[in-house]
Order: structure tokens, then C-alpha cells, then sequence
């Protein structure tokens, strides 16, 4: 379904984003800002 696929896809963004750069705290909290603001 759509929203099957939807999940699946966050999945791999947050994936690729914590294995991109895991040693780093500022990517870390780039992407916590990043999802603060889409829950706006």
C-alpha cells in the first residue's frame, strides 16, 4: 500500500542519514531540527 511504502521509505532515509555521518552529534541534531519542523 501507500502508506506501507511511505514507512519504508522513511525507514531508509533515517538509515542513511544515522550511517552517513554516525560519529557526528551536529548531523545528529540537524536532523532532529529537520523533523521539528515538518511536524509544524
Amino acid at each position: 500500500s501507500h502508506d506501507n511504502s511511505w514507512k519504508l521509505q522513511q525507514a531508509t532515509n533515517l538509515s542513511y542519514f544515522i550511517n552517513a555521518d554516525h560519529t557526528s552529534s551536529t548531523s545528529l541534531g540537524y536532523f532532529a531540527m529537520a523533523t521539528q519542523d515538518n511536524a509544524k
